[in-house]
């Protein structure tokens, strides 16, 4: 199975991390497409990368969906460009896909020093916390790793 990481962005100083991340997967993805505005040219430095410049700001969701019209993979996994996915996310996911399980999620820590935008992730994520156990949610088809 070919695996196709999409990543969205908007200009985020923090797509080189996520990208050096992605590339350091112990397994890496068969191809890397990041779809909206880099102005800064971060992407330039990551030759694997398949960057789609959107030309205007667009949400994530918009840009996603570019970004499987354009993949070649089998499973897709998306990531933003202001999270920095574990060593191992790839692999886990292929592993649960492999086992079955169609809608794979990670978890998420909070690394905000700000205290507002930590509440409101917080909020907003705390189901999918990495202090959570792994398993099905409730509310969705999703498997937590």
């Amino acid at each position: 199975m070919k695996v196709s990481v999409i990543v969205p962005t908007l200009n985020n100083v923090t797509l080189g991390d996520t990208l050096r991340a992605i590339e350091n997967q112990t397994h890496p993805p068969d191809e890397l497409i990041v779809v909206g505005r880099d102005e800064m040219g971060i992407t330039q430095a990551f030759p694997q990368v398949r960057f789609v410049d959107t030309e205007r700001p667009m949400c994530a969701a918009a840009a996603r969906n570019i970004g499987m019209k354009m993949a070649k993979g089998d499973i897709f996994i998306f990531t933003d460009s202001d999270c920095i996915p574990n060593p191992d996310w790839v692999a886990q996911h292929l592993s649960l896909q492999q086992q079955g399980k169609q809608i794979v999620g990670g978890g998420v820590v909070i690394a905000n020093p700000n205290y507002w935008a930590e509440s409101d992730n917080i909020s907003m994520f705390h189901e999918f916390l990495h202090t959570h156990p792994q398993g099905k949610r409730n509310d969705y088809s999703l498997h937590l790793i």
